[in-house]
Formats: C-alpha cells, sequence, structure tokens
C-alpha cells in the first residue's frame, strides 16, 4: 500500500529512488545486493532488495498515454491500497484537472 511504501521510505534512507524508461516507473532499490532492509510483510520479517509503487511522476505518465491514444479513462486494483498514512492520495491527487 501507499502507507507501506511511504514508511519504508522513512525507516529506510539508504534506499535509492530509480526510474525505468521503458516501463515509466518508479522503483527503489537497496543499495548493493548484500545491503538488503528489513520489512515486515503479513506479521514476518523479510529481506528485500527492490520495491515497486506508483508515483505521483509514474501517474502523469499513465495519464499521458492515456490522452494520447483518447482513452476515456484509467483503472486501479483497489482506491484504499492507493490512501497515504495520513489519509491523502498523492498518486491520484496529480491526475486532478
Amino acid at each position: 500500500s501507499q502507507a507501506f511504501v511511504t514508511q519504508t521510505i522513512a525507516d529506510n534512507p539508504n534506499l535509492i529512488e530509480n526510474w525505468d524508461e521503458i516501463g515509466m516507473c518508479s522503483y527503489w532499490s537497496a543499495p548493493a545486493p548484500d545491503d538488503l532492509i528489513e520489512v515486515t510483510i503479513w506479521g514476518g520479517q523479510h529481506q528485500m532488495g527492490l520495491m515497486f509503487y506508483e508515483t505521483p511522476r509514474s501517474m502523469l505518465e499513465k495519464k499521458t498515454f492515456m490522452n494520447d491514444r483518447e482513452m476515456k479513462g484509467m483503472m486501479f486494483w483497489t482506491l484504499r491500497m492507493m490512501e497515504d498514512e495520513d489519509g491523502t492520495f498523492p498518486n491520484l491527487e496529480v491526475l486532478r484537472p
């Protein structure tokens, strides 16, 4: 969820934000393959080296793609997962006209 991503980034300032030019998506990586971060997922501790999630930049790329092709709308899996810890929806707010 957006809240998980926001908290994980805050807890792990060594994560590096990246941009994939082909997929037009954001992702974060550990500084090195042997420098993974610990996260709690479904009540268990796990090591993680990559994290993919939407950002305002990737959502704007999707909006541009949609508009360039005269599509009439976009869909996402669940609205609740896009809510941040403070009750805002940063990835959706950039889509407003």
